[in-house]
């Protein structure tokens, strides 16, 4: 399934503070050097408004 975002809604995704939007969503972030870890998840590392999940090296901005 494809999901069409405009440009606008991919820039304010990109521009999403994902510490910030996960904290506010309850989530529970550990500190791993200059990057947080998702304590649900810990192969998932958030880094301003970037993700990376190592399990499955897979990663992206904002969304």
């Amino acid at each position: 399934m494809f999901i069409y975002f405009t440009e606008e809604q991919r820039q304010r995704a990109n521009a999403v503070d994902l510490e910030d939007f996960l904290l506010r969503h309850n989530e529970k972030l550990l500190r791993s050097g200059r990057e947080k870890r998702l304590a649900s998840d810990h192969s998932v590392t958030i880094r301003g408004n970037e993700w990376y999940d190592h399990a499955s090296e897979e990663g992206g901005a904002g969304h």
